[in-house]
């Protein structure tokens, strides 16, 4: 009888301990979270997933003001969006205006319960969604507690490159992490995601979103190459091959317009790790094209796998 409460007194110790909870910086953000045993980082979005259970915590920073924001999720705008309406508040959040919804959703035969956070300034809004199958109800209300767990702290300060799954020494070339998105980060001297530095150096590191389908893996990062943000045109480029950390890819450099129809210097590799997912790397910048040309391939050989 003793040998089988101790077992019994084991095995709950063992299952409390499994459904503790741990506070876990939001990615991009200045915000905490606890978050249920079962959520890991999520590959093809910013936020957590829990797969096994069909639940995910999706994080967007839009860079417009929460007042515009909020009237997005108008009882009027969510039914447009197929979403229903179960209740809203308006939690405290360290003095930050919030607005904090209850809706259901069908998505693909199957309804969703989502609970959505937005909060921010003038400036900037962070919105925060948690959803999860509605017809597993206890998993709902772990999403909702997670939801309700929200913490924000202006002294934090943004672990971007503690939430990849990749290190590269961006330093040593003068730039900094500056937003980090659907598992990659982007890099820039001044640390602005638009950065506002002279040579409007940019350098992009990041995952896969999307699974390759091509056959041609070296015509595959040409058209990579050219989906750049703000790019308009490719003039020239050159391909080479590169190995970097045990994995073969191309290494792309060319000049190319932008928007504005300004000359820059472009640069990309491409970096395969099976036949259906890859790392990519690309920079771009518009004055110092050998400097930044230079810096952007120190980088690139710099990437490491954790």
């Amino acid at each position: 009888m003793k040998k089988y409460l101790i077992i019994c007194l084991l095995l709950c110790s063992a299952f409390v301990f499994a459904q503790q909870t741990i506070r876990k910086n939001i990615p991009g953000t200045k915000c905490t979270m606890e978050l249920k045993d079962g959520f890991v980082a999520a590959k093809r979005f910013t936020g957590f997933e829990n797969v096994k259970d069909g639940a995910a915590i999706m994080v967007s920073v839009l860079q417009t003001s929460i007042e515009r924001n909020r009237n997005v999720f108008s009882r009027e705008e969510m039914k447009k969006r197929g979403m229903t309406f179960v209740s809203s508040s308006e939690p405290e959040l360290s003095g930050l205006k919030t607005s904090f919804y209850e809706v259901t959703q069908m998505n693909k035969e199957v309804k969703f319960r989502k609970y959505i956070l937005i909060f921010g300034d003038t400036a900037k809004t962070i919105m925060i969604n948690w959803n999860a199958p509605d017809s597993n109800s206890k998993l709902c209300e772990e999403v909702k507690a997670m939801a309700l767990s929200v913490k924000y702290d202006p002294m934090v300060e943004e672990d971007l490159q503690g939430v990849v799954d990749f290190t590269i020494d961006a330093k040593s070339q003068g730039f900094v992490p500056a937003k980090y998105s659907l598992g990659g980060l982007v890099y820039t001297r001044d640390g602005k995601p638009q950065t506002e530095s002279e040579d409007q150096a940019s350098f992009l590191v990041g995952p896969s979103i999307k699974k390759m389908k091509s056959l041609d893996k070296k015509e595959f990062a040409v058209k990579r190459l050219n989906s750049l943000p703000g790019l308009d045109s490719l003039v020239s480029y050159k391909v080479d091959s590169m190995m970097i950390d045990g994995l073969h890819g191309y290494e792309i450099t060319g000049t190319s317009f932008n928007k504005k129809k300004e000359e820059q210097v472009v640069y990309e590799v491409m970096l395969f790790v099976d036949e259906e997912n890859y790392y990519v790397m690309a920079g771009q910048a518009t004055a110092r094209f050998d400097e930044n040309l230079m810096q952007f391939r120190k980088m690139a050989k710099s990437f490491k796998r954790k």
